[in-house]
């Protein structure tokens, strides 16, 4: 592992590791804390519902800001009662949504 950190924040390839080819390398992006104050009055809310996500019911909410943009992705525990947030900027929807599009170019 030593030497899969190393090239990964070095940019060097990635070789195998003990005789194993790295098919995908998966990045999770956003942030669960802002560099700034959330701008309440700029954001609109996107969604907002009860879902059940892996087996725990939650609610959902997502709100926008424009500019600079931010997706704030709120689950909210309803049994624990905890609720867990995500910003994600216009380069982390940029890279899910190439993601997907690429996911989807080579089905084709």
């Amino acid at each position: 592992l030593d030497q899969l950190r190393a090239d990964f924040t070095t940019g060097s390839r990635i070789g195998s590791i003990d005789g194993i080819v790295i098919d995908a390398v998966f990045i999770n992006h956003g942030d669960m804390v802002l560099t700034f104050d959330w701008p309440e009055s700029q954001a609109s809310l996107l969604l907002r519902g009860g879902r059940v996500l892996a087996g725990k019911h939650a609610m959902i909410t997502i709100h926008e800001v424009p500019d600079p943009y931010v997706l704030r992705i709120v689950a909210y525990d309803v049994e624990l009662g905890q609720e867990f947030v995500l910003f994600l900027h216009s380069r982390d929807v940029l890279l899910l949504l190439d993601t997907r599009d690429a996911e989807l170019a080579q089905a084709a």
